[in-house]
């Protein structure tokens, strides 16, 4: 309408199935992008698991096995990466402690067997500490008759 006079009637038609093909097209092309996505993260989402959560799940068993007592435990080194450098870590720190223990045990021996000559030599003190008391005592006697 220009000003307020009529001018004419525009009258607009739309094929219903063109617009339905178009739809359907689309909802395809979505969902397959959608299915192609899902994919994608699963894979992304295995090797995270792969290079991350297993590595670091080793180290826990590993440190599990570590605190009840066995020294013998090494975990697998799969990586040059963090996860690699922390595995490295902790099978030297596995064999430090499974050397502090060995030099423990072995100054354990040491003062065992120290301790078996003190008790040895203290035995033979006492013995000799004894047998200078009846002397001095038969002395005293003899010196009293």
């Amino acid at each position: 309408m220009m000003g307020e006079e009529e001018i004419g009637t525009i009258f607009l038609r739309s094929e219903i199935k063109e617009a339905t093909a178009f739809l359907s097209m689309s909802m395809v092309i979505v969902t397959a992008v959608l299915v192609i996505s899902l994919f994608l993260c699963w894979i992304g989402a295995a090797r995270l698991r792969r290079s991350i959560a297993d590595p670091l799940e080793l180290l826990v068993q590993g440190a599990a096995s570590m605190a009840t007592g066995d020294l013998s435990t090494q975990v697998a080194v799969r990586s040059a990466d963090e996860t690699g450098v922390l595995a490295r870590a902790f099978n030297a720190m596995v064999d430090s402690l499974r050397g502090l223990v060995s030099l423990i045990s072995e100054n354990t021996r040491y003062v065992a067997e120290a301790m078996g000559k003190l008790t040895a030599a203290s035995a033979a003190m006492r013995e000799q500490a004894l047998r200078q008391e009846e002397a001095v005592e038969s002395t005293a006697e003899s010196i009293a008759e």
